[in-house]
């Protein structure tokens, strides 16, 4: 199999010197530390999953003429250091190798024209990070460098990015790992099944790295656990999985329905946390959103991540407590795709903060914005329930009709 020629590699290793020595000059007092953050801290992993589904899942099957969403995604340790506390990133960089192009290959963006889809995205890790205008390919701007390059040929994919102005006291909020979110989506690729056949996405024996700052403010490598094993097999041919369609009823005629969803798929009679609980769902799917008739889709669930059996769904919305239908039938595939269709009642809006109770937490976060529109200093989005960009008396009455309620 052919590689990039040997100069473009070299040339990237200097994009990433140059890109940390300008974040030195950028940081006062940091300089590149030779050690980990701290010696027993567990390695940062580097995977690749099915977009918005939880578990992790890497074994995929698709339809010829098919595509599939897949997450880089930067798996972190519990607590970072023994703070626990926040600490900003300022590179990473990944290399991988698509194998036989003739079964499946890595689509370009059609906007960008990149194969990692990350500008201007607002659920990947760069949400509210400024960009770079045009599209970056090997490219060292104010803000950024970007190596973002796929050859078809050989399968190869080099993708880094480097902060190059970075102000540790502004960072954007996007650009942080914490024990609260231990999973950080730094880009998205499109995988095409072209012919029946398996093939494979895998880590390149070009070292993967992730870089932040210490306390004082010093660059730090932290170490990206390599793995042996494919990062994600894909198999293209007849498929036999489960889709779900879902139809939302809204609970005000002049309300319009929640731009994010998260759907969770339980054990009967599980008990989930914000009901005292400790129990876990089967399966998550999340960032969904419905069209203009409140209507979503989730499609291609395979029975490897969703066995045969009833379960329980929630739904909730980034302004709504969660709400269940109890028992919903996942059938045996037999040979041939499933689709499970479920009408779901009207979600309840007034949670604000996200813990799935409408509470003077919710109250407090709703005044602190009150009056204020989009654009504002002060306007939160979550707050606003009818999704008319104004923070007013409409979004208090509808937190007031549920306030004290719980998520089911």
């Amino acid at each position: 199999m052919s590689r990039i020629p040997w100069v473009k590699r070299a040339a990237a290793k200097w994009l990433i010197f140059i890109a940390v020595a300008m974040v030195t000059v950028a940081a006062p007092g940091a300089g590149l530390g030779t050690t980990p953050i701290q010696a027993d801290t567990p390695p940062i992993d580097l995977l690749v999953c099915r977009a918005n589904v939880d578990p992790c899942q890497s074994e995929l099957s698709i339809p010829i003429g098919g595509t599939v969403l897949l997450d880089l995604i930067l798996d972190l340790p519990i607590e970072i250091d023994a703070t626990g506390d926040p600490l900003p990133v300022v590179a990473w960089e990944t290399h991988h190798v698509l194998t036989d192009g003739s079964v499946a290959e890595i689509q370009l963006n059609a906007t960008s024209g990149q194969p990692v889809q990350e500008q201007r995205d607002p659920i990947l890790f760069l949400d509210r990070t400024p960009w770079l205008n045009g599209n970056p390919v090997g490219v060292s701007s104010g803000y950024f460098t970007v190596q973002n390059q796929y050859d078809s040929a050989s399968g190869q994919l080099d993708y880094t990015v480097t902060l190059t102005n970075f102000n540790p006291t502004g960072r954007p909020s996007g650009m942080q790992l914490d024990h609260n979110h231990p999973r950080a989506v730094i880009g998205r690729i499109v995988i095409k099944g072209n012919n029946l056949g398996a093939s494979k996405l895998l880590r390149t024996s070009a070292p993967a790295q992730v870089i932040t700052l210490d306390r004082s403010d010093n660059l730090v490598p932290i170490e990206v656990s390599a793995s042996a094993s494919p990062t994600a097999n894909i198999k293209v041919g007849p498929v036999t999985t489960t889709e779900f369609r879902v139809q939302l009823a809204l609970q005000d005629e002049q309300d319009n329905f929640p731009s994010e969803l998260a759907v969770t798929l339980w054990q009967p009679g599980a008990v989930p946390p914000w009901l005292g609980g400790s129990d876990v769902p089967a399966a998550g799917f999340r960032r969904l959103s419905t069209d203009a008739s409140g209507a979503f889709r989730i499609g291609d669930v395979p029975s490897s991540l969703l066995p045969p059996g009833a379960y329980d769904l929630r739904v909730k919305g980034s302004r709504s407590l969660t709400r269940v239908l109890r028992n919903i039938t996942v059938p045996t595939s037999g040979g041939s795709q499933q689709v499970v269709s479920i009408v779901m009642p009207q979600l309840r809006p007034g949670d604000i903060n996200g813990d799935n109770v409408v509470d003077s937490a919710d109250v407090q976060n709703l005044r602190n914005g009150f009056g204020q529109s989009a654009g504002e200093t002060d306007f939160n989005d979550t707050a606003d329930f009818n999704q008319d960009n104004i923070i007013d008396v409409a979004d208090f009455s509808r937190l007031s009709r549920n306030f004290g309620a719980r998520g089911e």
